[in-house]
């Protein structure tokens, strides 16, 4: 059975090994030294078939074949790949026995959501015989997520993890070979400091003064602060907590703040965020950067969201769970009616995000209806996940059938062209599953 749904801590894990996959394909990955990362290479590998069968329902054997390969995974690989799966439960299997052993005749995934699909890559990899250096590499990954961390301080922590010298440091270096780590030029009380390229990329140095400027009553009260944005984005300050540090955090970067003012409001609204949700994974990964309006845009709509759960009178319509009024927009492209739609949204509405509309059988009741759904998905991933997913789920036929594609400087340093027959079967790969699709 089923768990109640996927803990955050294994989505940011099973995160990172997308993450970790995408960079290291834009190389030829049967070379020796990418032998340490093979679970890493599997699990990621894995995560693209679960992407594009998570939709789909039950496909026959020739469908999955096809994905199967635009997966990039190999014959020899993929009854051992299906296998581990099944036994986590992240897919149901027909299987067909024949004189060679068995394969697919029929399957279907039971991770129907990106985050159900990180965290089915987080336990396949746990459940493979990884290396010392891919587990370290997790880590590490992890550990400069939040705020830029001392390299001293990350090889301790991997010590005290059982990590030898030659795997930590093999790990560093590796991660910022592949553009996944970066290192200040800067030295701080004599050493670099290591962090996420994809949430610092000025401020490194400075925020990591700033923390280590504060005394430590004063240290105490930003881990608390910290605390806060990480595990309940867009949710106001509770009262207690300290406006002067909240305010050096906030101008250093540690922490982003963006404020709600509607008609009628007497004050300007603040709501916190960690800067790590606004895509750092999905950067990582490898697609596009998310573009600046859809992240003012998601934060924009968090933040109507948050003034409508904490500060809109419960008489006209008080939000009691965001989660459930986005994923309403979502899959019903409205909700409504209520009086504080009307009211409490105009900064949605004028940025497009949303329409809204009075309700002919209740006047002074509104509708809000969903323009943007992009945007809305963004806001879903941050009230579910605490961090905008990459997107991950454009299926592999689609991308084929796209007109152009681009590659990294690398990929064309380190990849040779196929030989143009090969690229033909290739580039049918995506109209075999135009052609296997039922008539009618």
């Amino acid at each position: 059975m089923q768990n109640s749904g996927p803990k955050i801590e294994d989505i940011r894990f099973g995160g990172w090994i997308i993450a970790s996959y995408k960079s290291f394909k834009n190389f030829d990955l049967e070379d020796a030294v990418f032998d340490p990362y093979e679970a890493t290479i599997l699990a990621g590998k894995a995560a693209e078939l679960l992407s594009s069968l998570r939709s789909l329902g039950q496909i026959d054997s020739a469908k999955f074949e096809v994905y199967r390969k635009l997966a990039h995974i190999k014959p020899r690989d993929t009854t051992p790949v299906i296998e581990q799966l099944e036994r986590l439960n992240a897919v149901d299997v027909i299987w067909e026995h024949d004189d060679n052993g068995r394969r697919v005749e029929q399957i279907q995934s039971h991770r129907t959501t990106k985050a159900e699909v990180f965290d089915a890559t987080a336990q396949y990899f746990r459940g493979s015989n990884a290396s010392h250096k891919a587990l370290a590499s997790i880590e590490i990954l992890d550990a400069t997520l939040l705020m830029p961390v001392r390299e001293s301080d990350i090889l301790s922590k991997l010590h005290e993890k059982k990590f030898n010298d030659e795997t930590s440091h093999g790990a560093v270096t590796d991660l910022m070979s592949f553009g996944l780590l970066t290192r200040t030029k800067e030295k701080e009380t004599g050493e670099h400091l290591l962090y996420s390229p994809y949430v610092f990329s000025q401020n490194a140095t400075d925020a990591f003064k700033v923390l280590k400027s504060l005394n430590s009553k004063a240290r105490t009260e930003a881990m608390a602060i910290l605390e806060h944005v990480q595990k309940s984005p867009g949710v106001p300050f509770p009262p207690n907590l300290d406006r002067d540090i909240i305010a050096v955090l906030s101008k250093s970067g540690i922490i982003d703040i963006s404020g709600v003012q509607v008609r009628g409001g007497a004050a300007n609204r603040e709501f916190p965020t960690a800067p790590h949700v606004w895509g750092a994974i999905a950067g990582a990964s490898g697609g596009p950067q998310l573009s600046a309006d859809l992240i003012d845009d998601s934060k924009l709509l968090l933040n109507s969201l948050r003034y409508g759960e904490y500060y809109s009178p419960s008489s006209r319509g008080r939000i009691n769970d965001p989660s459930v009024l986005v994923n309403a927009l979502i899959v019903r492209g409205q909700v409504g009616p209520a009086t504080a739609i009307g009211e409490d949204y105009p900064l949605p509405l004028a940025r497009g995000i949303v329409s809204i509309a009075e309700s002919r059988l209740y006047p002074g009741r509104y509708f809000m209806e969903l323009r943007k759904q992009d945007v809305a998905e963004a806001v879903r991933d941050i009230l579910q996940q605490n961090i905008i997913l990459p997107a991950g789920d454009l299926d592999a036929t689609e991308a084929l059938a796209k007109p152009g594609a681009f590659r990294s400087p690398e990929e064309v340093r380190f990849r040779k062209s196929l030989p143009p027959e090969f690229e033909a079967i290739r580039d049918s790969l995506a109209f075999d599953l135009r052609t296997l699709r039922k008539p009618g």
